[in-house]
C-alpha cells in the first residue's frame, strides 16, 4: 500500500452497477466513504457519484481511477517477441480485422519480458461516455483498468501450480484463463446468466478439455463472494473440492507493471450504454486503523 498525499476516487464499473470508493490521504486502506449506483455504463457511473455526494462528502477528488468489467472489453494474447510499438500495432490490426471496427482504444501489457503480450481494446464511444459522465461531476478520468488484469495481479502469484485454470465469474458470464508458469497462456470469455450453474459447469469443462495435457487439471474458481476455491478436475469428471484458499494477500503479477493508461481487458461484447436512469446508495465510514 503506497502513501496517498490526497484523497483518491476509485470506481468499479460492472454491467448493471458501479461501486465508488473514496480513500483518504495517508496509509489507511479503509475507505472514508463508499457508494453504489445501478444502471449500465455511464448511467451507473453518474448514479454512483451522485450517491457518493450523499455520504457527507463536501468535494470529490478531481481525478478518478476506473476499473471496467470484462463484459465491456475485448482482449487477446500476442505470442511473439515484439517491441512495445510493434506489439501495439499488431494488436490494433488484429482487433480491427476480428471486430470490423477501427474506433477502438488499444493497449498492450508485456508478459515474460516482452516475449508475450496481453492486448486489450475498448470501444472509444464507451470511453468517451464514461469520461463525460465523470466530467459532469467535475471529475477527470485519470486511468482506466480492467477487472481481469486486477484479478490476475491479485491471484496469479498465489497459484502454486505451474499449470492451472482460473475461472472468474462475472455478472453476465465468465472469464477463463489458462495460467502457465504464472502468466496467461490461453484466454476465453463465455457469456451466460451468472445464476445458471449447469451452463457454467459445461463451459468450464469445455475450456479445461482445451488445455493441453489436461488429464488432471487444477481449477481455481472466483465467485461473486471473492472467496477463491480450488478444485481438481480429473478427465471428464470433476474431482472433489480440495479446500478453499484462505489468507489471500494482494500481490503484483510479475512482468505486468500497471500502466498509467488502460491495461488489458476481457474479450466481451461491448455493452450498450442505453438504459433508464440509475439509482444509488451511499455510506460513510471512519478511516480507522493503518494499512
Amino acid at each position: 500500500m503506497s502513501l496517498r498525499f490526497k484523497s483518491e476516487l476509485r470506481l468499479n464499473l460492472r454491467m448493471r452497477s458501479c461501486q465508488a470508493e473514496l480513500l483518504p490521504p495517508g496509509w489507511n486502506s479503509v475507505p472514508s466513504a463508499v457508494a453504489s449506483g445501478s444502471g449500465e455504463g455511464a448511467t451507473a457511473l453518474s448514479a454512483a457519484l451522485s450517491a457518493l455526494r450523499l455520504a457527507d462528502i463536501q468535494e470529490l477528488p478531481r481525478q478518478a481511477a476506473l476499473t471496467v468489467g470484462d463484459e465491456y472489453l475485448y482482449y487477446q494474447l500476442l505470442d511473439a517477441d515484439l517491441g512495445w510499438g510493434q506489439a501495439l500495432q499488431e494488436a490494433t490490426m488484429r482487433f480491427s480485422a476480428d471486430l470490423g471496427r477501427d474506433d477502438l482504444r488499444v493497449q498492450v501489457v508485456p508478459l515474460q519480458q516482452g516475449e508475450r503480450w496481453l492486448a486489450v481494446a475498448a470501444p472509444e464511444p464507451d470511453v468517451q461516455a464514461w469520461s463525460e459522465a465523470l466530467a459532469l461531476s467535475g471529475v477527470q478520468l485519470q486511468s482506466l483498468h480492467a477487472a481481469l488484469v486486477e484479478d490476475l495481479r491479485r491471484l496469479a502469484p498465489q497459484i502454486p501450480e505451474n499449470d492451472a485454470v482460473l475461472a472468474l465469474l462475472r455478472e453476465e458470464g465468465m472469464s477463463l484463463v489458462h495460467i502457465r508458469d504464472g502468466v496467461p497462456a490461453q484466454l476465453a470469455w463465455e457469456r451466460f446468466e451468472a445464476a445458471d450453474a449447469v451452463t457454467m459447469e459445461q463451459r468450464l469443462r469445455a475450456f479445461v478439455r482445451s488445455v493441453p495435457k489436461a488429464d488432471e487439471c487444477v481449477v481455481y474458481l472466483l465467485p461473486e463472494s471473492q472467496a477463491l476455491c480450488r478444485y481438481v478436475w480429473g478427465g471428464s469428471q470433476a474431482g472433489a473440492m480440495q479446500g478453499q484458499a484462505t489468507g489471500l494477500v494482494p500481490a503484483p503479477l510479475d512482468g505486468m507493471p500497471r500502466p498509467s493508461a488502460m491495461p488489458l481487458g476481457a474479450r466481451g461484447a461491448a455493452a450498450s450504454l442505453a438504459g433508464s436512469g440509475g439509482t444509488g446508495s451511499a455510506a460513510s465510514s471512519s478511516a480507522g486503523g493503518a494499512a
